[in-house]
């Protein structure tokens, strides 16, 4: 029952969407009818600023960590690990919202955040690198979810938390695929930083 209860709070949790209402108080918009159409923070960004933008980060991370810690006090490793993949798949295909959420990049580096430190610290490192380098963000994203599951195995992180790291890579792969189609083509958009657009 315990299990269950985690998985439950999880995508729950997952369906808050600080973009969605990010979009409602600052611009009035549906923030998935703009931009790239993404329920997300770079999405955000784009559309209503920088600040916006980063503030909808931190607060998607912080789901992903308290389900993952919520998950942990219900279940030990199992009810974390469990509980981090439901916030997620809440994150991507919330219910509330008609199963058109986010691609689940920054509730994965929360729940990581929280399972295994080591993994986003340094996939955020190597992220911001690419970023840096070309601008891309999905690049950087892309990345970050292949190394995941690598990571957490090559940090001797618990078996449990690996295949949370699989399913990290493998949603994350899924979510961006017109991304990696763009960048196969050299059609992807970078990254450009808006002080205001909707935002009035």
């Amino acid at each position: 029952m315990r299990y269950i209860l985690a998985i439950i709070i999880g995508y729950l949790m997952g369906n808050i969407a600080p973009s969605y209402f990010a979009g409602k108080l600052l611009g009035n918009i549906d923030i998935r009818n703009h931009g790239s159409g993404n329920a997300g923070a770079t999405n955000v960004w784009r559309v209503l600023g920088t600040r916006p933008g980063i503030i909808v980060f931190i607060l998607d991370v912080l789901k992903g960590f308290l389900a993952a810690m919520i998950g942990n006090l219900l279940g030990g490793q199992l009810g974390a690990a469990l509980a981090g993949c439901a916030v997620i798949i809440g994150h991507d295909y919330p219910i509330f919202l008609h199963f058109k959420g986010g691609k689940g990049i920054s509730t994965s580096f929360g729940v990581l955040l929280y399972l295994a430190p080591l993994v986003p610290l340094t996939a955020l490192i190597i992220g911001i690198i690419i970023i840096y380098n070309t601008c891309y963000v999905s690049l950087a994203s892309i990345v970050g979810v292949i190394l995941a599951p690598i990571l957490t195995a090559l940090y001797r992180y618990p078996k449990q938390y690996v295949f949370v790291a699989l399913l990290i890579m493998v949603l994350g792969l899924y979510r961006h695929k017109d991304n990696i189609k763009r960048l196969l083509n050299g059609t992807e958009n970078k990254m450009q930083i808006k002080k205001r657009n909707y935002l009035k």
